[in-house]
Parts: C-alpha cells; structure tokens; sequence
C-alpha cells in the first residue's frame, strides 16, 4: 500500500512539474503573439524571436526540473528526463490542438527544454547535498 502511495505521488509531482516546464514557454509565446499581434505559431515571429523561444524553453526546464526533485526523493536524471519529456508531449498536445499539426516546436525547442530540465533536476540535487552538509563544530577538537 506505502509503494503505491509513494507512486501516486511521484507521479503527481511529475505532472506538477512538467505543467511548469511547459507553462513557462507557452506562456511566453501567448505574450509574444500578443505583443506582434499574430498567432504564436507565424513563420515570422518564430524565425525573428527564435532565441527568446529558446531562452523560454530553458528557463521553464530549469524551474520544473528544478523543482520535481527539491519537492520529492527522485532521483535528478530520471527526475529531469521524465519531467522534460513531459513537458515537451504536452507542449506538443496543446500546440497542434490550438494551432495545427507541427505548428510550433522543433529539435531545438525540444532538447532545450528536455535538456534544461534535467540540468535544472542537477542544480536542486547538488543544492540538497550542500545543505546536508554539517560544518564542524568548534567544540569538536
């Protein structure tokens, strides 16, 4: 009963954090379309904006994964893979349902975001090791 409880709340931080992975850019591009007044997924402001996007993807693979394994005991590489490649599927499900078959998205948006959320997973798991670290005390020699 303990395992399966443990993996219905590893799974809910899963999707927890891939939502985060895949709000950030998908927000960003909502409010770069809004800003051009054209649809997220025009030629034009993809080519002219392509960094951004790509900084949109990182960022928001850095936080997730980042935050998947601060808020559980799963491992930083299974962590950051499965939260990024979550992230990228739903990503892909919500563009082609609001704007079309491969409308959005490409390799690069994919490793960006794949990629950054396992480094994001490393940062929180190094960040933990830092902390359990215990100075030595004066009173100790």
């Amino acid at each position: 009963m303990a395992v399966q409880k443990e993996q219905k709340t590893a799974s809910k931080i899963y999707w927890a954090g891939a939502y985060i992975a895949f709000g950030v850019p998908f927000i960003g591009l909502e409010l770069l379309g809004v800003l051009y007044q054209v649809s997220p997924n025009n030629a034009d402001l993809q080519l002219n904006m392509r960094f951004f996007i790509l900084f949109l993807h990182i960022a928001g693979g850095l936080i997730g994964g980042f935050l998947v394994v601060l808020k559980s005991s799963i491992d930083w590489r299974q962590g950051g893979l499965v939260t990024g490649v979550m992230a990228y599927v739903l990503e892909q499900i919500v563009h082609t349902v609001l704007y079309g078959w491969n409308s959005v998205g490409d390799g690069f948006t994919m490793a960006a975001l794949i990629l950054s959320s396992v480094l994001g997973a490393f940062i929180s798991e190094t960040r933990l090791k830092g902390k359990d670290k215990i100075p030595p005390s004066d009173d100790a020699q």
